[in-house]
C-alpha cells in the first residue's frame, strides 16, 4: 500500500474516530437524558390516574350508599315496586354514571326491582355473584370485582349497598352497576394515548385485565406469568418505571402504580422504538455527515500528500537500480542521492544523505559476508565428521567434503537425495528416527545406526531453526564407529567372562560359610550334649555318694571325680550362663534342673538344699530373666533357650 493511500486512510480513520466518539458520547447524553424525562412522564401519568381511579372508586361508593338511604324503607318492606321504581328513576337523573342500571336483591340474592327496567332480569337469582356473597357476609357495602354484566353483557363494576327496614332488619342489597367502557366511569384511561402508539390499560393482582384499549383483552387473563418481566414484579408489589418486553414480545419503556384501597394496578408504556425515535434520526443523520466528511478529507489528504511525497517516489526510483553485488550499480546510485539532495534542501534532502550513507555501510557489509562465506565453507569442509544439512522432509540440502568422501560421491550429486535413501537404501524413515516435532526442545538427539554397508555410525541430529523460532531443517552429524563397536563387543566378552569366574568364587565362599556354620551348629550340640548327660546321669549320684557319710578316702576320690567333671563342663556351663543373662553359677545349676523338669523336692535333694533355698532361687531366676508379675510357666521359658 502506498504511502499517498496509507495517509488518506489514517486521516480517515482519526476523523471517523473522533466525530464517531464525539457523536457517541452526545448520543448517549441525549439517549439518557430523553429516557429520563420519558420515565418521568409514565410515572406521572400512572401517579395522576391512580389517584383518579381511587377518588372515582371511593365517591361512587359512596353515591351508592346515598342511593340506599334515599329509598323509602316502608316500600321496600312491604315490596312496592312502584314508589321504588320512581324513586330510583330521579336518582338516576342525578347519578348518571350508574347507567348499567340500579337493582334490588332480596336477602335469597333475586333480583325484584331495578331501573332502567330489564324484563328479562326480573326474577333473576344472583347469589351467585361474589358481590352478593360478600356484602352479606361483611353486613356491609363492598366494590365488585369487574365483570361482565347479565343485563348488558358489558364490562362492569357494581358498587353494593345493605339495604335495612325500619327495625334495621336487613331486606337486601342494593346494586349500582358502572360501565367500565363509559365516558363517565373510566373510559378516559382507555382513551389516553402516549406519544403516537403509546396507551394505559389497568389489571388487578389476579392478572385480570380491566381497561385496555383491545376489547377483546378486557376481563382475561391472557399476560402468562414470566411473559412479561416488570408487570410480574408490579403484581408481586413493585412500583416505578423500567424497560420491558411485553406480552406480544414488543420492547416497552412502562410506569406501574398501585391504586390505593384496591389490588388494582395501573400501567402506561410507550414502545421503546418510539420512545427512542429522535435518537435513531439523529445517529443517521450523524453517520451521513460522518461518510461526507471522510470523504472530502480522503479527496483533499490524497491531493496534499501526492504533492509532499514526489520527492520521495524519485527517491523511491533511484534506490530500485541499486545492486549491492555490482561496484558500477553502487556509483550510479550514489550519484542519484547527491543531485536529489542538493535539488532538495528539506528533509527528503536529509533522506537522500542518510541512504547515501546507509548504501556505503551496506556495501561495506556485504564485503563482509562475503568473507564470512568463505571462512564458514572453509570452515564446514575441513571438519572430520560427515555433516548433512537436511529440510523438513529430510531431504539433503548440503554436505561437507567428509560427507562427500563417507558416501564416495559429489557434493552437488547429493543435493536433493533422500536422506534414508543415501544412509539406508530406503525410501521411509525408520522408526527409530525422531520426527522433526521431537526436536522442537533444542536437544540434539543421539542414536547409533547401521549403514548401508554393514559399518555402524552414530548419528546426532539437531534442529534447524529459523529467526521466527520455526524448525525449518535438521543439522545431520554421522561418525563412522564401527571399530569401536568392535573394540566394545571384545571388552563387553571379557566382562562377561570375568562376572561368570566371579559367581563362581561367591558361590565357592557361599559353601565353606555353610560348612563353618553347620560346625560350630554341631560343636554347639555336642557340648549341650554333653553337659546334659553329665548333669543328669553323672552328677546327682556324686551328690548322692557324698550323702552316705564316705570315709575320707571315698570323699577325696569324690572331689576328685567332681572337679574334674566340673573341667570338663566348665566351658559349656560357661554358655549357658551367658545364654542366661547374669545368672550365678548356683543359680544355672537350678534353672538346668528346672529346665530337665526337676520339682523343687528332686532339686533339694540333688544339691542338698532347703526347700526354702531352692524357691529363693526360682524367684532370683524369674527376676534376672523379667518374668516377674507375669503369668509365665518358668520351665517353659527355659526351654526356649538351646544352651
Amino acid at each position: 500500500m502506498k504511502l499517498r493511500t496509507k495517509t488518506s486512510l489514517i486521516m480517515a480513520v482519526i476523523i471517523i474516530a473522533v466525530l464517531g466518539i464525539t457523536g457517541g458520547s452526545y448520543l448517549y447524553f441525549l439517549e439518557n437524558s430523553l429516557r429520563h424525562s420519558i420515565y418521568n412522564g409514565l410515572e406521572s401519568i400512572t401517579d395522576t390516574s391512580s389517584q383518579a381511579i381511587a377518588r372515582f372508586l371511593e365517591d361512587t361508593q359512596r353515591e351508592a350508599l346515598a342511593v340506599a338511604m334515599a329509598l323509602d324503607k316502608k316500600a321496600l318492606e312491604e315490596g312496592d315496586i312502584t314508589p321504588i321504581e320512581e324513586k330510583l328513576k330521579e336518582i338516576f337523573e342525578i347519578f348518571p354514571k350508574f347507567e348499567n342500571g340500579m337493582f334490588i336483591l332480596d336477602t335469597e340474592g333475586k333480583l325484584w326491582v331495578d331501573y332502567p327496567m330489564y324484563q328479562r332480569t326480573r326474577g333473576v337469582d344472583l347469589s351467585f355473584r361474589p358481590y352478593f356473597k360478600k356484602t352479606m357476609e361483611d353486613q356491609a357495602g363492598i366494590i365488585s370485582a369487574p365483570y361482565r354484566s347479565v343485563r348488558t353483557g358489558n364490562p362492569v363494576l357494581t358498587f353494593t349497598s345493605l339495604l335495612r327496614g325500619t327495625s334495621d332488619q336487613v331486606l337486601g342489597i342494593l346494586g349500582c352497576s358502572v360501565q367500565l367502557s363509559s365516558p363517565l366511569a373510566l373510559e378516559g384511561i382507555r382513551q389516553t394515548k402516549i406519544g403516537t402508539s403509546g396507551f394505559m390499560y389497568v389489571f388487578d393482582t389476579t392478572r385480570l385485565l380491566i381497561i385496555y384499549p383491545d376489547n377483546d383483552r378486557i376481563l382475561k387473563r391472557d399476560v402468562n406469568p414470566g411473559a412479561n418481566r416488570l408487570f410480574d414484579a408490579a403484581i408481586e408489589g413493585f412500583e416505578g418505571v423500567g424497560e420491558t418486553v411485553d406480552s406480544q414480545g414488543v420492547p416497552m419503556l412502562v410506569s406501574f402504580k398501585h391504586v390505593p384501597s384496591s389490588d388494582w394496578i395501573v400501567a402506561a408504556q410507550q414502545p421503546l422504538s418510539e420512545a427512542f425515535a429522535p435518537i435513531r434520526a439523529a445517529r443517521e443523520r450523524m453517520m451521513y455527515g460522518i461518510i461526507i466528511a471522510v470523504i472530502i478529507t480522503v479527496f483533499i489528504v490524497f491531493f496534499v500528500v501526492r504533492g509532499i511525497t514526489g520527492p520521495i517516489y524519485r527517491l523511491r526510483s533511484a534506490t530500485l537500480f541499486f545492486d549491492a553485488e555490482n561496484p558500477e550499480s553502487h556509483s550510479a546510485f550514489i550519484k542519484e542521492l547527491e543531485r536529489i539532495s542538493l535539488s532538495q534542501g528539506d528533509e527528503i534532502s536529509d533522506l537522500a544523505i542518510a541512504f547515501m550513507e546507509v548504501c556505503t555501510r551496506l556495501n561495506k557489509t556485504m564485503v563482509s559476508l562475503r568473507d564470512y562465506a568463505r571462512d564458514w565453507e572453509r570452515t564446514f569442509n575441513s571438519v572430520s565428521d560427515a555433516i548433512f544439512i537436511l529440510d523438513r522432509d529430510n531431504r539433503i540440502l548440503r554436505i561437507n567434503r567428509s560427507a562427500a568422501i563417507l558416501r564416495n560421491m559429489k557434493e552437488e550429486d547429493a543435493v536433493g537425495q533422500s536422506f534414508y535413501k543415501l544412509m539406508h537404501g530406503i525410501d521411509r524413515q525408520p522408526d527409530y528416527y525422531p520426527s522433526i516435532g521431537d526436536l522442537v526442545t533444542g536437544t540434539p538427539h543421539v542414536m547409533e545406526v547401521k549403514g548401508m554397508m554393514g559399518n555402524m555410525f552414530r548419528l546426532t541430529l539437531a534442529p534447524l531453526v529459523h529467526e521466527s523460532g520455526e524448525i525449518v531443517g535438521t543439522v545431520c552429524t554421522a561418525v563412522d564407529i564401527t571399530e569401536q563397536k568392535r573394540a566394545g563387543d571384545i571388552l563387553r566378552k571379557r566382562e562377561r567372562e570375568l562376572k561368570i569366574k566371579t559367581k563362581n568364587l561367591e558361590e565357592t565362599n557361599i559353601a565353606l560359610k555353610v560348612l563353618l556354620k553347620h560346625k560350630d551348629e554341631h560343636k554347639a550340640e555336642l557340648e549341650e550334649s554333653v553337659l546334659d548327660n553329665v548333669r543328669k546321669l553323672v552328677l546327682p549320684y556324686v551328690e548322692q555318694l557324698k550323702r552316705t557319710n564316705p570315709d575320707v578316702k571315698q570323699t577325696a576320690y569324690l572331689e576328685i571325680i567332681e572337679s574334674n567333671l566340673n573341667q570338663i563342663i566348665a566351658p559349656s556351663s560357661q554358655h549357658l550362663s551367658s545364654v542366661y543373662f547374669n545368672l550365678t553359677p548356683r543359680e544355672v545349676q537350678v534353672a538346668s534342673l528346672i529346665k530337665d523338669g526337676k520339682t523343687n523336692k528332686d532339686m533339694a535333694e540333688l544339691l542338698n538344699l532347703s526347700l526354702r533355698a531352692i524357691e529363693f532361687y526360682r524367684e532370683n531366676i524369674r527376676k534376672k530373666l523379667g518374668l516377674t508379675h507375669k503369668k509365665l510357666n518358668l520351665k517353659s521359658h527355659l526351654q526356649t533357650y538351646k544352651a
